[in-house]
């Protein structure tokens, strides 16, 4: 099984001969498939820029695929239909696969395998998010207990500590 984003997204690429993407809830991107000569200008310009711009992101989420739970599809102005599967887990909406839908995507069989991707996706991306948390409580607990030392005199006379990758030191 496929752990990271990006080998997800190439398996399923590869076993649907199209190209797929992942983004964040913002529409901005996460992993994307090489091409398979479906690609248009917006997924162009997505994989050039890693993003979409404002317009056209306001446009997407117009659809309410924040609130899909099942895959569908998404027409705009200037780009072929995107079947879009929201990526969650645990209830929480952690991004969108995209598969442009050249007409062979909508088969059962397409939806079901992108769905399949969409899940394992939706893993990865929260186990991404709860690592982040809990690094990220960690890095504030050491920190507070840094700064609650040097207020109550107890951290004088020591060096000063340099606190890595929380940008400050104490």
């Amino acid at each position: 099984m496929a752990d990271d984003l990006q080998e997800i997204v190439d398996d399923l690429a590869e076993r649907l001969r199209r190209s797929v993407a992942i983004d964040d809830p913002s529409i901005r991107l996460l992993a994307a498939s090489r091409h398979f000569g479906d690609e248009d200008s917006v997924r162009v310009s997505s994989v050039l820029n890693r993003s979409i711009d404002t317009d056209l992101q306001e446009e997407v989420l117009a659809h309410g695929i924040a609130q899909w739970t099942s895959p569908g599809q998404v027409r705009v102005a200037g780009a072929q239909p995107r079947l879009c599967v929201p990526v969650r887990c645990a209830g929480l909406l952690l991004g969108y696969l995209w598969l442009i839908d050249s007409g062979s995507t909508s088969g059962e069989r397409h939806r079901e395998l992108a769905r399949e991707a969409a899940e394992r996706a939706g893993v990865v991306l929260y186990r991404r998010l709860v690592v982040h948390e809990r690094t990220k409580a960690r890095h504030e607990a050491i920190l507070w207990e840094l700064v609650f030392l040097r207020a109550h005199g107890s951290g004088r006379g020591r060096p000063r500590v340099v606190v890595a990758g929380l940008g400050c030191s104490v």
